[in-house]
């Protein structure tokens, strides 16, 4: 997700793509303090926001929360 998040805005396609395996791997990725824990700085945690908030991954978010609300 880290590597995904840094390529957001030079390769979009290749972020997104990224990022969903990268949710399907570990859900966990789409909690905040989650990445805060596993030593996240400011900057990959702002840009990891916006990736997942890109509409490409909405359905891949909603899934990946429900996987975390559901194991925790």
């Amino acid at each position: 997700m880290g590597l995904a998040s840094c390529l957001r805005i030079k390769d979009t396609e290749l972020a997104l793509k990224l990022a969903k395996k990268a949710l399907l791997k570990d859900p966990n990725y789409v909690d905040y303090d989650y990445r805060k824990e596993q030593l996240w700085g400011e900057n990959l945690q702002t840009s990891t926001e916006i990736l997942l908030n890109n509409d490409q991954l909405k359905t891949d978010v909603i899934l990946a929360k429900s996987k975390i609300n559901t194991t925790s």
